[in-house]
């Protein structure tokens, strides 16, 4: 695999470790700035909704711009507006910086991993992917518990000054490393919305959204759920995200190995079955079980919850590149957009649960969400490869060398 998907990867992971750090330090970060939890949680609904909605504009508007430019440009953002986040005055300040630094990540990410397929081979193609999405897998082994640990110990603004020493490494080894490539093909918004209206891409991009949005009514608010149901403590909570990330990444391995077979249509199911049960059972276990037999049942369940839900993205992106490989940054920024769009809506779940004093219960409201999504992807394929299928084309996408 070549170098700069190193740099890629830990541009990845400081985007990662910025934005799941929060689901550990929403009790802190609540109670320094004088909100409730739920108000803390929006922090996070407001930057994934950011993110969803500037994707595919952001995309369309910069489709020209050489790769190399537009990496470093935006990791130098992200880099600059995380470390403003360590120095926000107040809530407001801290809301609009999130805004900044959304907009920045919904640039660099999905830019990087059309670039990881551009760099590769046709066959390699899963493991490139899986390779830079493992950057967000192995925030949550490490950036996010470390960034829990420093902020319990240093204050919470003192995680952000680590997520903007991360972005700056990431933004140099890309300037120093990264080949020049040409943009892609301009490509207007009406053209993407055009893209979004093709059933096979609608569809996908609809499983996208539901499984980020199960996942995050729970991984929002995974810090004041384990506090909370479980008597954790700031250290219990590094362990609780600490599990989750190693799970996650046997996922990005699994989903990486998926992504190269030749009907991934039948793994996702599975996987997704197994996502919506885990989440279900943490509830169900902080319910009906003593908290001795409580705690080690759901730090088991979290490692499952990781691993299934980490090995969706590489699968899911690989899927909607082969529907048009040419489109790859187009379909890349859409998927992006639906990410975040499922994590926006499951972190605005969460927050009405919470509010409504179903703290316990958000194990089962997530693992619903999941559930629908199992089910959309075993009624999409049925009776048609479609979108389930192994890229129809094996060619590079629009994205080429200039010397």
């Amino acid at each position: 695999m070549p170098r700069i998907l190193l740099w890629l990867t830990l541009g990845t992971f400081a985007v990662g470790t910025g934005t799941f750090s929060i689901a550990g330090l929403l009790p802190v970060i609540a109670a320094d700035l004088g909100v409730s939890v739920p108000s803390a949680g929006y922090l996070s609904m407001t930057f994934a909704l950011a993110y969803a909605l500037a994707s595919p504009v952001l995309a369309a508007a910069l489709a020209g711009v050489e790769r190399r430019r537009m990496l470093v440009l935006a990791m130098g953002v992200y880099a600059i507006a995380s470390a403003a986040c360590g120095l926000a005055p107040g809530y407001g300040a801290l809301m609009g910086l999130r805004i900044v630094a959304a907009l920045a990540a919904a640039l660099f990410v999905p830019t990087a991993g059309a670039c990881a397929i551009a760099l590769v081979e046709p066959h390699h193609r899963g493991r490139a992917m899986a390779m830079v999405v493992g950057g967000m897998t192995l925030s949550t082994v490490l950036g996010a518990p470390i960034g829990t640990l420093i902020g319990e110990e240093f204050g919470w603004r003192a995680a952000f000054l680590l997520v903007a020493g991360l972005g700056a490494l990431s933004a140099a080894g890309s300037l120093a490393f990264m080949p020049r490539l040409s943009g892609a093909k301009a490509a207007g918004v009406l053209e993407r919305l055009a893209v979004v209206a093709r059933p096979a891409v609608a569809v996908l991009l609809a499983q996208t959204v539901m499984v980020f949005a199960g996942a995050f009514t729970l991984f929002s608010y995974l810090g004041p759920f384990v506090q909370g149901a479980l008597g954790f403590d700031g250290r219990g909570t590094a362990l609780a995200l600490l599990l989750s990330g190693l799970g996650g990444l046997l996922g990005v391995v699994l989903g990486g190995w998926a992504a190269d077979r030749q009907d991934p249509r039948r793994f996702l199911i599975l996987s997704n079955a197994v996502l919506a049960l885990s989440l279900a059972a943490i509830s169900v276990s902080v319910e009906w079980l003593s908290p001795a037999v409580a705690v080690p049942f759901v730090l088991g369940l979290l490692v499952i919850w990781g691993a299934s839900g980490w090995s969706f993205p590489a699968v899911q992106q690989v899927r909607l590149v082969g529907l048009s490989p040419a489109m790859a940054p187009v379909l890349l920024s859409l998927n992006a957009s639906a990410t975040y769009l499922g994590a926006s809506l499951g972190a605005l779940f969460g927050g009405v649960a919470i509010g409504g004093g179903a703290l316990r219960e958000l194990g089962l409201v997530a693992g619903g969400i999941v559930a629908v999504s199992a089910a959309m992807v075993w009624a999409s394929g049925r009776g048609r490869r479609g979108a389930g299928g192994p890229p129809a084309v094996p060619a590079r996408p629009a994205l080429s060398r200039q010397g």
